[in-house]
């Protein structure tokens, strides 16, 4: 009989928890078939239809993406699957049908070492230490330097060899610089510089230092590094990147072509380069419609090779022509239409062929990647249906959106509600307003269009007045207590930055205040989304010398950063107080993964509170913000009368 053992995360001798999941054999081997048991619980998973993420993973590889089908078995669930030959190691969840509800060992994934004979086999450390650190992205998971560490310290353990390994050596920057261990760090830095001086040194070589310049932090090395790459290596890689910078970098359209045509014939019969050259003819495309020439957007349109690009393109130009907005006049919605119906049904074929799809990436998850896209494009076109006065099909798009985003955007909810009355009559969507309102997920626009249909079908304002207070009593009441219970307290790092009137400000200068920090950037559409909300937060609090509204402009290009951000919140008229972070150094530290993000600090200076993203509702943003700001302050007069 086959042993079964509870599967732990990473290593027993680790000393990490167990959690409800056993797997057979004990020590799985290539070509072994392994069976999963699995135990649901009260967890996240209840009542969800279930399956088992399987990635394979092979050192210095892509992990590769497979679904497993999990049966019932009594209480639990079981499946089986047989270990390919070309497996170094393993790491499973389990998912629901589409992967938007994950259980996955408290977001470290189960991770599973391979045998032969009772030993692990070479590599297998390596491959788990490569998925929980530079492909933690990829497997969706926690970053886990120190585990990783010791998963590698155990391969060079029995292999010293391996520490020339060049994926060894990416990982070890990447550790040095996650785990803080600076004299390591160093000791890397240390070692490219010769690899950089070294006037033998290979393009490979090279490229690789660059490589593991970046992942050990130092931007400004990985720079030299490509920079003499390209010199010496004037058709490779290097050189290539630094085109595609100038590409980008370019002012005007002749530039911009001449580079691109220099790029296109290097890389010619290179699949390696298509994304990019990919992005850079959609760049031309969009400048090319932009300038209303649509000739030429159609010859570097038709030069896009992937259908997703493609279909992102023909979204975005779109998007323009519609006028964004339902209450705007459109650039030219005719053509809008075609395009938008292009980007559909470019995304309908991908989502059948999945010619694009990633290894790491399942069949499930890609499908509702293509699912969201979908979505997406459909609130473009049933904008641009509006406009053309075609009411069944604005509803019929903006049904797919809503549901598919599952009423948690804001814009698109209002828009679904004007297409609505549009299409069926103000007393039709009086269900769906009241039903957001009740939710908290009305907006604005949303709000005064209830009052209106109200006041048209009941012609009593006092009516309309109490049944909306009602509904925001109830939602608020809501909001506040999901607010309490997602409060926590965190010691954040130390930070000193500089405002655009050039004073300095450090997380010192803030104790005894509440601080909001919304990290941001000009080229970040959200971000720029959620500022009229934001405007009216700092304006409810400009007399409050308590709390403090802190903008931190992070991950910009441009050459002049100061100038660029004044000039952006200028021609908006924003009143904020910003930081710039131009090293980056402020979001690194504070584990920001994507924008716009906001802590919210006590008095104490610790963190409490975390939001990432902006999902349209402006009035919801500043009642967030605000419900925070009063518990915080609640907290501290409590403090203040205890004895």
């Amino acid at each position: 009989m086959k042993n079964i053992i509870l599967i732990i995360l990473c290593l027993s001798a680790l000393g990490l928890s167990a959690q409800e999941f056993s797997m057979s054999p004990e020590k799985p081997e290539i070509g072994d078939k392994l069976s999963l048991h699995y135990t649901i619980g009260d967890g996240i998973l209840k009542g969800e239809d279930i399956h088992a993420l399987i990635y394979t993973l092979r050192f210095g590889e892509d992990p590769v993406a497979s679904e497993v089908e999990l049966t019932e078995s009594g209480e639990a669930l079981v499946g089986s699957f047989t270990l390919e030959k070309n497996a170094d190691a393993l790491l499973i969840k389990f998912v629901n049908s589409d992967e938007t509800i994950m259980e996955y060992n408290d977001k470290n994934g189960y991770q599973i070492l391979l045998y032969k004979n009772g030993t692990v086999i070479k590599e297998s450390n390596a491959a788990l230490a490569e998925a929980i650190s530079v492909n933690f992205r990829k497997v969706i998971i926690e970053q886990q330097p120190e585990v990783a560490k010791s998963y590698l310290d155990n391969e060079i353990k029995s292999d010293p060899s391996i520490r020339r390994n060049i994926h060894v050596q990416k990982m070890q920057a990447l550790i040095a610089r996650s785990t803080e261990d600076e004299k390591s760090r160093l000791l890397i830095i240390k070692d490219l510089e010769k690899v950089k001086d070294n006037n033998s040194s290979s393009e490979q070589a090279l490229m690789d230092a660059s490589e593991i310049a970046m992942l050990a932090g130092s931007r400004d090395l990985k720079d030299q590094i490509i920079t003499i790459a390209a010199s010496n290596f004037p058709e490779g890689k290097a050189a290539m990147q630094l085109l595609s910078d100038a590409f980008f970098d370019a002012k005007t359209m002749d530039e911009k072509l001449k580079l691109y045509d220099k790029y296109s014939q290097s890389t010619k019969g290179n699949s390696e380069y298509a994304t990019n050259l990919d992005y850079m003819s959609s760049t031309l495309a969009k400048q090319y419609m932009d300038d209303n020439d649509q000739k030429n957007f159609i010859v570097y349109a038709d030069k896009i090779q992937s259908p997703t690009a493609k279909a992102s393109l023909y979204n975005n130009v779109a998007w323009d022509l519609s006028g964004e907005s339902h209450t705007a006049e459109p650039v030219d919605a005719k053509l809008g239409e075609q395009l938008s119906k292009k980007s559909l049904h470019l995304i309908e074929t991908e989502k059948e062929n999945m010619t694009k799809r990633p290894i790491y990436q399942s069949e499930s998850r890609y499908a509702n990647n293509m699912n969201y896209n979908y979505a997406m494009y459909s609130d473009t076109y049933a904008l641009l249906a509006h406009h053309l006065g075609m009411k069944a099909d604005a509803l019929k798009y903006q049904t797919l959106a809503v549901e598919a985003y599952d009423y948690e955007d804001g814009e698109m909810n209002t828009r679904y509600a004007i297409y609505m009355e549009d299409a069926e009559g103000g007393t039709a969507v009086m269900p769906f307003i009241e039903k957001m309102m009740s939710a908290g997920k009305a907006g604005s626009e949303m709000k005064e269009q209830y009052k209106r249909i109200f006041k048209e079908t009941m012609s009593i304002d006092m009516a309309h007045d109490k049944v909306a207070a009602l509904l925001e009593k109830e939602a608020k009441a809501k909001h506040m207590e999901e607010i309490k219970k997602s409060l926590y307290r965190e010691t954040p790092k130390d930070f000193s930055l500089v405002t655009l009137e050039g004073k300095k400000v450090s997380l010192a200068d803030m104790k005894g205040k509440v601080v909001i920090l919304d990290f941001w950037a000009t080229w970040c559409g959200p971000c720029k989304a959620s500022f009229p909300g934001m405007q009216k937060a700092v304006d409810k609090y400009a007399d409050n010398e308590n709390v403090e509204f802190l903008f931190v402009d992070t991950w910009e290009s441009a050459d002049d950063k100061e100038a660029n951000a004044k000039k952006f919140l200028d021609s908006k008229g924003y009143r904020f107080n910003v930081l710039m972070d131009n090293e980056n150094a402020m979001v690194q530290n504070y584990g920001i993964g994507g924008i716009p993000t906001k802590f919210i600090l006590d008095q104490a200076g610790n963190i409490r509170y975390k939001s990432v993203g902006y999902d349209g509702n402006d009035a919801k943003l500043v009642d967030e913000i605000s419900m925070v700001i009063e518990v915080l302050m609640s907290e501290k007069d409590n403090a203040s009368v205890q004895p």
